[in-house]
């Protein structure tokens, strides 16, 4: 794998994937299909006795192959943990968090965990992510996530580059975030627990996102989202002020 150091002013950072595009820290939000589910509230009885009493699963997964800068995984594994424990609805999270994951770990991790929100740090380029065994194609995770969706609301890819298998996963997952040009391994950091914090505090994700953004370092401050698709993550929570998960 190409080395992966970015010139940012007169700084060199690690960053998460390719870096021979001129930096760009874009992002990409992309709404999966509708669920049909009802608007949150009290509309349906029956919906709420029947939900699930399980807390939200947050699944953090992560890759670093020895050929490619290292990055501070387990740095942002601990922060996120950290930020959901302190927060308002910490008891109505479950984190988790899988690192120097291979191909087939990914199968094995989502059929044990049933997550709510999916999470994959690590190196990526334009239609690939960098598992520590090699780089798997936007075809084979839109297919696992198709596969095992379960309840999986949300996949973030916090990694360069990957706005195509965004689109992809999109195509299976009711919300996607990825990444359209390079992020420090920093931003992606502070991104992610920020993100978290929101979601943990009630935010919807579309908020979440955007406070997610508002955190990052100076040199990504000018991240931009972008909405395709038919969904509104303005109307997608993962906690309600009753205590359960939407």
């Amino acid at each position: 794998m190409d080395q992966r150091i970015a010139h940012i002013g007169n700084a060199n950072v690690v960053v998460r994937g390719d870096a021979d595009l001129k930096y760009s820290t874009n992002q990409l939000i992309v709404p999966g299909p509708t669920t049909g589910e009802q608007p949150a509230g009290r509309q349906n009885p029956q919906r709420e006795k029947d939900e699930d009493p399980r807390p939200v699963r947050i699944l953090l997964l992560g890759a670093n192959p020895e050929d490619s800068p290292q990055l501070r995984q387990d740095v942002e594994a601990r922060e996120i943990e950290s930020k959901l424990r302190g927060s308002k609805h910490r008891e109505r999270f479950s984190f988790h968090s899988r690192l120097a994951i291979r191909k087939n770990d990914l199968q094995t991790y989502l059929l044990d965990i049933s997550p709510n929100i999916v999470q994959f740090s690590g190196h990526g380029r334009t239609g690939e992510l960098y598992l520590e065994d090699g780089p798997v194609s936007a075809d084979f995770l839109a297919q696992v996530f198709g596969a095992l969706k379960g309840g999986i609301r949300c996949v973030i890819l916090n990694a360069c580059y990957t706005r195509e298998q965004a689109e992809a996963i999109a195509a299976e997952i009711e919300c996607v975030i990825g990444m359209v040009g390079v992020i420090p391994d920093s931003a992606a950091i502070d991104f992610s627990v920020s993100f978290y914090q929101a979601l943990a505090y009630g935010e919807n994700l579309h908020q979440a996102f955007k406070l997610g953004c508002a955190h990052l370092e100076r040199e990504a401050a000018s991240a931009e989202l972008l909405l395709a698709g038919k969904g509104d993550p303005s109307e997608v929570f993962f906690v309600k002020e009753g205590g359960g998960p939407q």
